[in-house]
């Protein structure tokens, strides 16, 4: 299959810093993506200092953050960030400050034969769905996710598991900051599916 990308030269640019909220050091090696209300997208990423500059066009843009890169850091990351209007011209000195975690979930995944199961992505998302964590089981299916004081919802990724056609729940916990909770996780396999057809009220 041949495609052709239409690329749109940039004239303007969205700059600034990330930063740890509690103590101002910086973040390098964040990949930050930012998409426009027309459908463009755009990339980049922190140096070594923290700053950012991305390249766009005129418009209003949405930003999106790399996750398990903060995570990877020791960070939680913000469910959804202010959008950015590039309209008027560049926008410069923005400073994303970021919340280090302070707790800590882990644990295992494990199926019915009580086998770790590995690389299996793992989430967490606080009660008021404005923070979140992510992580990723080991070659033994252990994982961690580092978050702050709250209460949490922490499961795998529903996605992934449908990808290997195993079922698993997610739970709620309440942590402190400074604790360490443990929480194990059991598969079951699929063993049948419900299928049918979707219609619409006409």
């Amino acid at each position: 299959t041949n495609v052709n990308l239409s690329l749109s030269p940039a004239t303007r640019s969205i700059s600034g810093t990330f930063t740890n909220a509690i103590t101002g050091g910086v973040l390098p090696g964040v990949q930050v993506r930012l998409e426009s209300a027309t459908g463009l997208f755009a990339l980049g990423y922190s140096d070594d200092q923290g700053l950012f500059n991305v390249p766009v066009t005129a418009g209003f843009w949405s930003p999106e953050l790399e996750q398990s890169a903060l995570s990877a850091l020791g960070y939680v990351t913000p469910q959804q960030l202010s959008g950015i209007d590039t309209s008027g011209g560049s926008v410069a000195d923005l400073v994303a400050a970021f919340q280090p975690a302070k707790a800590l979930f882990y644990g295992n995944f494990r199926d019915g034969s009580s086998n770790g199961i590995a690389g299996l992505a793992f989430s967490a998302r606080n009660q008021s769905q404005t923070l979140s964590g992510v992580g990723l089981t080991d070659a033994t299916g252990y994982y961690t996710v580092g978050v702050i004081a709250d209460t949490w919802n922490i499961g795998p990724d529903n996605r992934a598991l449908t990808q290997r056609g195993i079922l698993a729940s997610s739970t709620n916990a309440t942590i402190a900051d400074g604790q360490a909770v443990r929480i194990y996780f059991t598969s079951r396999t699929v063993t049948a599916h419900l299928t049918g057809q979707v219609f619409d009220n006409f």
